[in-house]
């Protein structure tokens, strides 16, 4: 591992073949694929006697065929190493304010269901594509195409409250413990696809999960109409429309179905009869039209101004959308202007159109954020951490605008005080592990390789990465002097994290 501060920090993996090449694997993966092998052949043996049941005596109960199948802690694995791959990929959206906005959407909606001991995660996939899914420990993922298909936070809270359904009633490992023979190489996939790692295993879930819940067997749809039951039921419990979620699929239904319907309608088949049952159970609650928040149209026009597959499309519909609204909608739309101007590097046009925005709305978080990314996006990042300073003072609820500020402090040239924010933000919440690339970069340009390494180390251990956190480890040690209280620190963590690496080998 060389010593530049890029290649300290964790990067994300390139987009991969389905191959794994046999003289490349590690000894975690190794015994990983051996664990896929142990959980595919008690999925067989267990399908098997489902089948065998179906000719003779009921079925077990569904509880404990899932469990079976797939244990809650299971499940938190195979979500940690999903997540390892997702982090990775080139089309995750990092964007902390986003990831913000998405996650304290679905924090109010699951804040109603019986998560259990899960705590629920929401990522943002850059992709047009309409779909939205719900992996084992808890994830939940959005494509951005989806979000740029609702016309209220209501409509995109039923489609994360569908899948925090899915989550809360187990209804994947429910699927592997009632699925057919013919489906176990869907089964085998879900679980040998988190070991691959990089894009060929992110893929491989992502299909496999999908190929499970499109499939034609009852008890498929009975689970969708959960979902849309108890989905509906958390909209209203969360003060959302709880006629949001059938007017979605009455607008995705519209889209047409076959080869070329949205991937939402292929992995969530949508027939009449489930979209009339949705209409019903809503007219049960009270109704609850809410128009669309600024926040909610902010996010959505961020989303689409920096994540569409082309900028100029994206500046053209913001321009349309400016015309013709009015009120917040058209102020999302030019801020969508500005923030799609900011990407296509036409700086000052950026900051004109984005200025009357802030002198209107100074309070306005989501336009201070934009100002400070277009400072420093136009050569004075020095102006966006300043403003971000202010900012965090301004609102020390909002732990999302540090991220921002840490990384305008490091394009300014002020690695010290990005390190002394980050260390002091990771002390206090320690679930904020993306900080740690950037505390590793933060020390890699101060010359402390050391603490980069380490630093990178504990982003590895976050994730469950044991491998990679011993060896950024063994990398710290060969910068410290051995007689220094760091190189003691340094070992005493190494020790833990290989007795770590010990106990996930048998896991």
């Amino acid at each position: 591992m060389t010593d530049n501060a890029f290649a300290l920090a964790p990067k994300r993996n390139d987009h991969a073949r389905f191959a794994v090449a046999a003289s490349g694997m590690t000894r975690g993966m190794a015994w990983g694929m051996t664990r896929v092998m142990t959980l595919v052949m008690a999925f067989i043996m267990v399908a098997s006697i489902a089948i065998a049941d179906d000719e003779g005596d009921p079925l077990p109960e569904l509880g404990d065929s899932a469990a079976q199948i797939l244990s809650p802690a299971q499940e938190k694995r195979i979500g940690q190493q999903f997540l390892r791959q997702l982090i990775r990929d080139k089309s995750y959206v990092g964007d902390p304010a986003l990831n913000d906005y998405i996650n304290r959407m679905g924090m109010r909606v699951a804040a109603h269901a019986d998560m259990r001991d899960t705590v629920l995660s929401v990522h943002l996939l850059e992709n047009p594509e309409l779909n939205a899914f719900a992996v084992p420990g808890g994830h939940i993922i959005l494509h951005t195409g989806l979000i740029y298909a609702t016309d209220s936070e209501s409509e995109l809270a039923a489609v994360v409250g569908h899948e925090i359904a899915h989550v809360s009633q187990r209804h994947l490992p429910r699927m592997l413990a009632k699925s057919e023979a013919s489906k176990l190489p869907a089964a085998a996939a879900i679980l040998a696809s988190v070991f691959v790692g990089g894009k060929a295993g992110l893929a491989g879930l992502t299909v496999a999960n999908a190929a499970l819940l499109s499939n034609k067997l009852a008890f498929t749809r009975e689970f969708e109409r959960e979902a849309d039951s108890i989905g509906i039921k958390l909209l209203a419990d969360a003060e959302y429309d709880p006629t949001a979620m059938a007017r979605f699929f009455n607008k995705l239904d519209r889209y047409g179905l076959g080869d070329e319907a949205p991937e939402f309608l292929r992995t969530h088949p949508l027939p009449f009869t489930r979209i009339a049952q949705a209409e019903n159970r809503a007219a049960a609650y009270p109704p609850n039209p809410l128009p669309p928040n600024r926040t909610y149209l902010l996010a959505k026009a961020k989303a689409r101004a920096l994540y569409s597959e082309r900028d100029r499309d994206a500046l053209a519909y913001f321009e349309a959308r400016a015309q013709r609204t009015e009120g917040d909608a058209k102020r999302a739309a030019i801020y969508g202007i500005a923030l799609s101007l900011q990407k296509l590097r036409q700086i000052k046009k950026a900051r004109a159109t984005l200025q009357p925005l802030l002198d209107a709305y100074p309070e306005e978080v989501a336009f201070q954020i934009a100002r400070a990314e277009i400072d420093a996006d136009g050569g004075n990042p020095a102006a966006a951490a300043a403003r971000y300073e202010k900012l965090t003072k301004a609102h020390p609820d909002l732990d999302y605008l540090i991220h921002y500020q840490i990384r305008a402090l490091i394009k300014a040239g002020d690695a010290a005080a990005a390190k002394r924010i980050a260390r002091h933000q990771l002390r206090r919440h320690k679930d904020q592990f993306t900080l740690y690339p950037l505390l590793s970069e933060s020390n890699a340009k101060l010359g402390l390789l050391a603490e980069a390494h380490q630093a990178t180390a504990e982003f590895h251990a976050v994730l469950g990465e044991y491998e990679q956190a011993v060896e950024a480890l063994k990398q710290a040690l060969r910068k410290t002097d051995s007689e220094g209280y760091l190189h003691q620190s340094i070992s005493a963590r190494l020790q833990v994290m290989e007795e770590k690496l010990e106990q996930s080998y048998f896991y």
